[in-house]
Parts: structure tokens; C-alpha cells; sequence
């Protein structure tokens, strides 16, 4: 009977954390606005020179490219550092990359150009239009 106990409470303490991590998932989701993908989270700060110089550049052309299909969202780290720990950021720049089902389909630790944001996509870098829509 003791065992049983012991089991049932790890079971619910399972249950519970794993609720929780849902709850902080949609809660992260929303305070990002973001509709479920595709998207790329920019993490920033406004001390890096790479950011401003090179990541952010890459970010407007991959915005004109795409077109408002792909939303881009900019995380600064110093003003929200709940969610760059949420993500495992420890240097700026990087990004994270989240497919069309809502799930982070790459993750890039300093620079990533808009070729490789694009093909981490899954989307043709001369079209940008998502993979399935040529077949």
C-alpha cells in the first residue's frame, strides 16, 4: 500500500510539472504574440555591435523578402531576461526559428544569415516560398 503511494504521488508530480511547462509555453506564445509560425526570435542587446551591424540587417531583408507571413520578433536581453533563459541565450546575437506547427525547428548561436534563416525555414532561398507550396 506504501508503494502505491509513493508511486501516485510521483505520478501527480509528473502530471503537475508537465502541466505547468504547458501553461509557461502558451503564456511565452502569447506575451510573443506569436500565432504558432512561422517565426524567428531575435535576441539582442544594445551594447552588440553584430546585432545592429549585421543580425538586424539580415532580419529587414529576410522581412522584405518573405512578407508578412513570417513574423520577426526582436527579444531584448537586458529588458526580458525570462525569455532568453527560457531559450538557453547565453551571447547575442542569436536566433531561434519556429516552424508553421509552433515548434523551434533551429536554434543559432551568433550570426545566421538570411540564406540560412530561410533554408532552416524550409523554404527555396530565391522564391522564399515555403517547400511544400512548389510540389
Amino acid at each position: 500500500m506504501e508503494r502505491l503511494q509513493v508511486v501516485l504521488g510521483v505520478a501527480a508530480a509528473v502530471a503537475a510539472v508537465a502541466a505547468w511547462v504547458r501553461w509557461r509555453d502558451r503564456r511565452l506564445q502569447a506575451r510573443l504574440h506569436l500565432p504558432g509560425g512561422p517565426a524567428v526570435i531575435a535576441f539582442t542587446h544594445r551594447l552588440c555591435v553584430l546585432c545592429r551591424t549585421q543580425q538586424l540587417p539580415a532580419l529587414q531583408r529576410l522581412r522584405e523578402r518573405v512578407g508578412p507571413r513570417l513574423r520577426v520578433e526582436l527579444v531584448d536581453v537586458e529588458h526580458d531576461p525570462h525569455t532568453a533563459r527560457r531559450f538557453g541565450i547565453f551571447t547575442v546575437p542569436s536566433t531561434v526559428v519556429v516552424g508553421p506547427d509552433g515548434r523551434v525547428v533551429a536554434f543559432n548561436h551568433g550570426f545566421a544569415a538570411e540564406a540560412k534563416l530561410l533554408r532552416q525555414l524550409g523554404w527555396q532561398e530565391r522564391s522564399a516560398a515555403p517547400a511544400r507550396a512548389r510540389a
